[in-house]
């Protein structure tokens, strides 16, 4: 009996927990750019990133986390906006995630532009000063944030007009908005990494690299910023079925042929047809193209070139 009870308590609690997490994480977020080669958020909804500034924005491969993968460079004086920001976060209430590099940071420094809430007409904001964290004016945390290194920034607002700053799940600084620096004004646009002087080394920015940005509709709390992840899990290919029939012509199968598959890196799996004729791959992964070739002792088949996005059970050779 208290075995019962105890599985029965236990899985109350899995389900609450499961039921917090989505709530917090996947219901909340509205915008999560991961720059695979694109400017648009995986989820739908949220407009795609623009490039504003001279110069140009290029994706690159780098190593981020010990893993290499695609990332958006930005030369000194450019940066990326977000427009409208309506439907996508508050203009009040909101939660700025940002896993990004600078190639200039450190003392003596000076400003270097994170974030802008007025559309470019102010110089309130989240910066990096002289290797800190800072929301201008006056507010300084006390990580140092090395050049050409990753780190996850952190920016919240609730609905009281608290602003918290955090580096890699670490608080650098809190304070009372009562001035509203920290709301994104009437333009509704975000700006990141372009500071609202002048390009070039007379701005106060610099250049860098991009690797993930999120935007949640509420403020999240010290604890649930902490648990965030950095680089999210490339998504997994999902598999299909792909199957078919090998003839000699009319109805007649051919048993006992070799069926190969062939993917865009050389890997060739082959699968043997039965007394009637048919063959079946397993597992094979979507959106991919593939070669596939039919080997016989007594008939020629011509190879057919397919580009797999869902299960198919007609893919049928005919003997030459």
């Amino acid at each position: 009996m208290l075995k019962k009870i105890t599985i029965f308590v236990f899985s109350i609690l899995m389900f609450a927990l499961a039921n917090l997490t989505h709530n917090v994480f996947a219901q909340t977020v509205k915008a999560d750019y991961r720059f695979q080669n694109s400017r648009s958020s995986t989820i739908a909804g949220a407009p795609d990133l623009t490039d504003i500034g001279p110069g140009a924005n290029t994706f690159v491969t780098a190593t981020v986390d010990g893993s290499p993968r695609a990332v958006l460079q930005f030369p000194e004086g450019n940066g990326l906006r977000l427009a409208p920001t309506t439907g996508v976060v508050p203009n009040d209430v909101y939660t700025i995630v940002v896993l990004f590099e600078f190639d200039t940071t450190g003392a003596g420094t000076g400003y270097k532009r994170v974030l802008d809430f007025k559309n470019g007409t102010s110089d309130n904001g989240l910066y990096i000063l002289s290797g800190n964290l800072s929301f201008f004016p006056g507010f300084t945390g006390t990580t140092l944030l090395a050049p050409n290194t990753y780190y996850q920034v952190v920016l919240t607002r609730d609905a009281a007009g608290i602003v918290t700053g955090y580096v890699d799940g670490v608080q650098q600084f809190t304070f009372s908005d009562t001035s509203q620096i920290a709301v994104i004004d009437s333009s509704n646009a975000l700006r990141f990494f372009r500071d609202n002087e002048s390009g070039g080394p007379s701005g106060e920015h610099s250049g860098g690299s991009v690797a993930r940005i999120r935007l949640f509709d509420t403020a999240l709390t010290a604890a649930q910023v902490a648990a965030l992840d950095r680089i999210a899990a490339p998504p997994t290919a999902a598999s299909v079925t792909i199957g078919g029939r090998i003839s000699a012509g009319g109805r007649r199968g051919v048993s006992g042929a070799v069926v190969s598959l062939t993917d865009q890196n050389g890997n060739t799996r082959t699968v043997v047809t039965n007394l009637f004729g048919y063959y079946q791959f397993e597992e094979v992964a979507a959106g991919e193209t593939y070669i596939f070739n039919v080997s016989s002792k007594q008939y020629q088949f011509a190879p057919q070139v397919v580009s797999i996005n869902e299960d198919m059970s007609d893919l049928d050779f005919t003997a030459q």
